[in-house]
């Protein structure tokens, strides 16, 4: 009897353990026109355009999106096209 008792409380202490987290790979590419974080194996990706006349490094200092996008697992592209873009028909 004691020995059931034991086994089930092993296995509850080590059910009950806190799973080590795996550190997310994550990649980064600048270029003049984009900065990508890339997440690797991620399926999701978040493209995000600075307003008015910004960049990549306005983006991160005033959206801070990158640890919660990896943490989802998601990739995040942070572009510098803000006065690079038109909307025509």
């Amino acid at each position: 009897m004691k020995t059931i008792q034991l086994l089930i409380g092993l296995s509850f202490l080590v059910s009950c353990q806190q799973k080590q987290n795996t550190p997310i790979k994550t990649e980064i590419t600048r270029t003049s026109n984009y900065e990508l974080h890339q997440v690797v194996h991620s399926k999701s990706l978040l493209i995000l355009f600075p307003g008015g006349g910004g960049n990549s490094a306005n983006i991160k200092q005033e959206f801070h999106i990158l640890d919660i996008a990896k943490k989802n697992n998601i990739s995040v592209l942070l572009m510098n096209f803000s006065g690079k873009l038109w909307i025509e028909k």
